[in-house]
Formats: C-alpha cells, structure tokens, sequence
C-alpha cells in the first residue's frame, strides 16, 4: 500500500508536512483517543500516533511506559475544554506557533496542564497575564485553578480580572468554586475595591456562597469569610453570617464587631429577628454605633413587633433611661409591654460601663503639625462616626483658652513645644486635668523629657509604669521609613485594645522601637504614650490614606471605651 505524502508526489517532503497529513489519519494509527463529548463536528473517536503523543506530552510518556500494551484513552473533559482537545493536537502535529483567542485560551490551558505539554505551558501562562475578559476570567479560574503555579502571574491576572468587576456577576456564579480560590477572589476585592456597589457585590457573594456550602465549610472558613466582609457598604448579609455562626456554635466575635461598627446602616427589621440573648450582648457593648438611647428603645419595640413571645426585659435594662427624651419615656410607659416597675422609673443604676452614643462623646486633638493636618486628622475621627461639632483641634503653638475638662478624650500628636510662657505647660494642665477624673490621654511621639514632649513630665508628676522595646533605637533605624510605617501600622492597629476596667494596654512583637506608659489613677480614666516615631504625622497619613479604615475604626473604638468609663469634672458633657 502506497499513500500520497506530497500533494505534488514527490517522495521526499519536509518532516512536518508529513506529520500534517496524519492529522486524524488512520495510517500508521497505533492509538485512539475517544472523546466522549465531542462537539458534533468533531471526530469523537480520533486516530493518534503513539510517538507524537509521547515527544510531546509528559503525561502519555508516563502512559505509555506504564502500559506499553494500551491501544486507547478515554477522554472525560468538560464540554468547556473539548475544543482544546483539537487545537493541541493540530499543533502537535502541524507545528508552527499556537494561535490563541478569548474562546480558546482556558480550554488550551487546561489540556495543556492536564497532558503536561511542557513547551507550551509557559506561552498559556503568558497569554493569560495578559487576559482581561472577567467572565471568561472566572470560568478559566474555576477550571485551573488547581493546575497551573500558585500566585503565578496569570493567576493573579484571572483573579484581579474577577474581583474587580464583581459587580458584573451574579452572586451565584461563585458557589461552585472552591473556597482556596473564592477566598482568594474575595480578598483581592477588599483589598483593591473602592465603591459602595462592588462591596455590595462582594457582600453579596460571600453570604450566598457560605449558605450554599455550609455543608462542607466550617469555623475556620467562617471566620475567614467575616473577616474580609465588608461593612463600607453597611450590607445586611453579615446578620445571615452571623445566624449561622450562632447555629453553629462558631466563634462570632469579629461577626459581633462588624454588627455593631455598622448598627445604624443594617436593616433593622432583619436585626430585630435575632435571638434575645444575642441581642443583649449586642446592645450591652460599648462599641455599638447608635445615634442615640431614642433610638434604641425604637429598636426594642420592634423586636416586640418581631418576637411577640419572647421577654424582652432584658432589653430595656440596656438603656440608660437618664438619656432618653420624654417623648421615650413616655412611649414606654403607656406600651402594653409588661416593664418591672423599678425598670420603668429608671430605679436600676446603670451599669458601670453604661453605653455613651458616640454622638455626645467629645474629644480634643492638639499639634504641632499645620492646620491642613489637623482637619484630617479631625476628619479621621469624624469618620469614626464621632460628631464633628464634638471634635476640637488646636495647635499647640497657640495659648490654652480650651477647657481640658470639657474632653472625654485627648490626643496630642508630634515632638514640638508645650510651653506657653503665660500659662502653665500642657504636661501640667493634662496632669490636672487627669486627677481630676479626666479621660484618655492619648500621646503619639511625645515622650521627652524637656519642655518638647510631655511623656518624661507626667512621668515625673505621676507614678506611671513603662515599657521599652529590645531594639536600641539608633539612626539607621530612625531613617528606616519602611521598617517605620510596617511596624506601627501592625503594632497600632493589631495590639491596641481597651481592658473591661477601662485601661488601654498594648502588646508588640516586631522590634520597632516603642516607648509606652500608662497609669491610672484612683479615679477614672488613663493616660497612654506612644513613642511611635519622630515624624508621627507621616505615619499616621500613611496608614489612612486609600481604603485602610482600620487604624480609623481603632482609634474610634478606644475612644469610645475611655468615654464610657469616665465622668467628666464638667458633668454637661456627660448628658
């Protein structure tokens, strides 16, 4: 038998040609690949060439040595990745450089993958960096996800491409995927999105995926998932994370906190539906963001509505019944509710740490720095949803006429001079201001011992205790911008944290270089130091410049903490 190898006969052809014409020939065939879910055009059962296959894909190499003996393969792919089938094999055997399109790329990849295609694997990987369809992104994602490099480049350009087009998903098209992968999704979204309406869309996803694979997900997942769910958009889902966690018996506590950072923006009505015991805890914490106790008692007439059957005593002996307006207190009295008399006449003390809304707290920013600085730092409080006819700033080259007294909290920010020749040094008046039962005093980078800090003063005037880190600070450490920024960021945002007495500690671990102090006194209140860096201003620009709002939430919630365990010498503040 003869066959024609030259369209012009002539017996001595180019090698490639000759391997062209075996293209689903069956001369010479010594192994067939049936393709069970070829698509109609295409050959379902394809006549292959053993040492073709071999020289080019380790995995029929491994194949073939394994089973010398084998005549044929059935193929199982998904109708998605059929077609890469036919472009593989056409390469294989007609050379040349593969031609990639937005229809081909996944199904190539993932053959290539699967077959260990060994020279084209790293063209795939080029192609796909370059890939910006975000819905062919997240079907080529939810395929090789497993097989190609992790964090390679093209696995970050296929993520990148989904997350930040989010919103143009359906939330159900993510509750296939696996939860390394939508986690990574889900991360990059918060981390790199910017509008109300992609948060939703990531909000959105992540509560919809958690319930459609509760099955096979568990407290680790759960806790992942809450901890990159947004609540810049005040999106209800998280009250759907938080049901199950209770379901569950999972750690709730960053579920807890994201609920009451963003109170006033959930749907009320889904709040109200939650069990009484957890909605006590909610309404007995400090960090609660409400505008007012009026609106509180709104809140409980509601779960009323929602729970009829349910006691809801406990409820009302969260309120601080001095803060409610008449027209509350009447709407108590005259509801059909049963209220216990000494409830109902306000005769049950509030309890120590008695919530203070965040919009009658009040705070006083000094420093050094210029005016423009001081409105943003003004303006970051405010974002802490701190009133911002509350919050007074001053610099601290200027004379003293502010009444410390009127302030649940101080912060004083940067090395400069507190020394007014007509009055008394700031360090005096906070010192006076603190042992008359002043708040929180909170100091960034201020700690010398002359008239240009107010650390080493009050260190001399009170008993308070200190701490140092191990690392010396010298002058390479001092111009280490990076090592700076890196260490404050985690030491502030991560280790500050308010105790049940009111008293703010902090822990560290990096070596940055930190001086901190604390005391407090027999009375209310506590003065906190921080040494955090000569050029504190810069620090604190860095770390909330962007979409980073944790150092924002921080401060907003040791403020609220402090003020919540202090009675001001000046008693209208506290009413």
């Amino acid at each position: 038998m003869s066959a024609d190898l030259c369209p012009d006969g002539n017996p001595i052809c180019p090698l490639p040609y000759q391997f062209k014409s075996l293209l689903y020939n069956t001369l010479f065939s010594d192994f067939t690949i049936h393709v069970h879910n070829a698509p109609t055009e295409k050959l379902r059962h394809i006549p292959t060439h053993r040492f073709l296959l071999d020289s080019f894909s380790g995995y029929f190499h491994q194949l073939f040595n394994d089973m010398p003996n084998e005549k044929s393969l059935s193929v199982y792919f998904p109708d998605w990745a059929t077609p890469g089938i036919y472009a593989i094999l056409e390469f294989i055997y007609k050379g040349g450089k593969m031609k990639f399109t937005n229809e081909n790329i996944g199904p190539i990849t993932y053959i290539v993958f699967i077959w260990e295609i060994s020279s084209l694997q790293d063209e795939c990987l080029n192609e796909l960096n370059n890939f910006t369809d975000p819905f062919q992104s997240l079907t080529i994602l939810s395929h090789i996800s497993s097989l190609i490099p992790e964090k390679s480049a093209a696995e970050q350009k296929l993520i990148e491409n989904v997350a930040l087009n989010l919103s143009l998903f359906d939330k159900t098209q993510c509750e296939d995927l696996s939860f390394q992968l939508f986690e990574k999704i889900s991360s990059y979204a918060y981390d790199h999105l910017s509008k109300n309406d992609t948060y939703c869309a990531l909000c959105e996803a992540i509560e919809h995926y958690f319930q459609k694979n509760i099955v096979r997900l568990g407290s680790h997942e759960f806790n992942q998932m809450i901890r990159i769910f947004s609540m810049k958009s005040g999106h209800s889902g998280i009250i759907s994370l938080y049901k199950i966690g209770l379901t569950y018996g999972w750690n709730i506590k960053n579920c807890e906190s994201k609920i009451l950072h963003a109170w006033e923006r959930l749907d009320q009505d889904k709040l109200s539906k939650l069990p009484i015991d957890s909605l006590q805890r909610l309404l007995h914490e400090n960090y609660l963001n409400t505008k007012s106790e009026d609106n509180l008692v709104d809140f409980i007439f509601l779960v009323h509505k929602n729970q009829p059957e349910e006691d809801i005593t406990c409820l009302f002996k969260e309120l601080r019944f001095r803060l409610l307006s008449k027209e509350s207190k009447e709407k108590i009295k005259q509801s059909k509710i049963e209220i216990p008399y000494e409830i109902l006449n306000g005769q049950i003390p509030n309890r120590i740490t008695g919530r203070l809304p965040r919009s009658r707290i009040k705070c006083l920013i000094l420093g050094a720095c210029d005016d423009s600085a001081l409105a943003d730092l003004k303006h970051m409080l405010n974002s802490s949803w701190i009133k911002d006819s509350h919050i007074v700033t001053q610099r601290a080259d200027t004379p003293y006429d502010i009444d410390f007294t009127q302030f649940h909290t101080i912060f004083v920010f940067g090395f400069y001079k507190f020394w007014n020749p007509e009055k008394s040094t700031v360090s005096q008046l906070l010192y006076q201001y603190h042992c008359a039962g002043g708040g929180l005093i909170i100091a960034y980078g201020a700690h010398r011992a002359d008239s240009y800090g107010i650390g080493e003063p009050l260190k001399s005037a009170l008993p308070i205790e200190y701490e140092t880190s191990n690392e010396i600070m010298n002058s390479a450490s001092l111009n280490d911008k990076k090592k700076r920024y890196s260490g404050c960021k985690h030491m502030r945002v991560k280790s500050l944290k308010a105790r049940a007495d009111g008293i703010v500690e902090s822990y560290w671990n990096d070596g940055v270089p930190f001086l901190i102090k604390k005391h407090e006194t027999g009375q209310n209140g506590a003065i906190y130091v921080l040494n955090a860096t000569p050029c504190s201003v810069e620090v604190i620009s860095d770390q909330w410049e962007g979409n980073d709002n944790s150092i924002i939430r921080l401060f907003g919630n040791v403020v609220v903490s402090s003020a919540n365990y202090i009675t001001l010498p000046n008693k209208k503040c506290n009413e």
